[in-house]
């Protein structure tokens, strides 16, 4: 899964088959995944980033993990200013969708989510141990991501990481959060994450949550954020 790696590119630097996208519907676009067309609409508050900024998306795309491909980012309204300017190095929080290509065409049924699920909360704890095997190879390949935008060697460490568990389970969606302390290219940042999975049309969809933590951030009201905007994902994809 490589779940650590998807936030730190963004966070730290701006730089320059299986779902494509169709067309854009007001704030909504419409993604074909296998043969599952699916909506995604862009959360309240939000900027659809992926279609407006495309140095944004190639930061993104060269941070995500090969076997995902990633469908759309979300940039709060606030960041816009800097996102216009080109400048602008990273933003308070975030949200991104992706699929996993090995499951883009695979009709999920809900016990198959379930299942799934079960594995992936096996997997996301062991990935968020600072001194495991599986996060160092997540940190070596950050650095090489790094690398390829800078030119040259970056610092970047993971100084801690604790998986805080999931937030909420139903037969369709798996929220979950960790919290991560990350430093690079001259910053130290502590990061939230809320990671979720979501049955959309027999699909299953990666939705990743991150925002900065700073004094008087409320962890709940964020996660309240994340749920409200899962559950818009179903809504707007009615079950066929």
């Amino acid at each position: 899964m490589h779940l650590l790696r998807y936030c730190f590119i963004a966070i730290l630097l701006l730089p320059s088959g299986f779902a494509t996208y169709g067309q854009i519907v007001g704030d909504t676009v419409i993604v074909s995944v296998g043969k599952q067309s699916i909506r995604l609409p862009t959360p309240s508050g939000y900027v659809n980033a992926w279609e407006n900024y495309p140095n944004l998306r190639s930061a993104f795309e060269i941070n995500e993990t090969e076997n995902n491909q990633m469908l759309a980012i979300f940039a709060p309204l606030s960041s816009i200013p800097a996102l216009d300017s080109g400048k602008y190095l990273g933003f308070p929080n975030y949200t991104k969708v992706s699929v996993s290509k090995s499951l883009a065409t695979l009709d999920i049924s809900e016990t198959q989510f379930t299942q799934f699920v079960d594995l992936f909360e096996k997997k996301i704890g062991s990935e968020f141990k600072t001194s495991g095997p599986e996060t160092k190879k997540v940190v070596t390949e950050i650095k090489r991501d790094l690398r390829k935008h800078l030119g040259t060697d970056a610092s970047f460490e993971l100084k801690d990481s604790v998986y805080l568990g999931p937030i909420s389970r139903t037969k369709h969606t798996f929220l979950s959060a960790a919290i991560l302390a990350v430093g690079g290219i001259g910053k130290n940042i502590a990061v939230y994450n809320v990671t979720a999975l979501v049955l959309v049309r027999s699909r299953i969809l990666f939705v990743y949550f991150y925002a900065n933590i700073q004094s008087g951030t409320d962890l709940d009201m964020f996660n309240a954020e994340a749920k409200k905007i899962v559950d818009a994902l179903l809504v707007t994809n009615p079950a066929r």
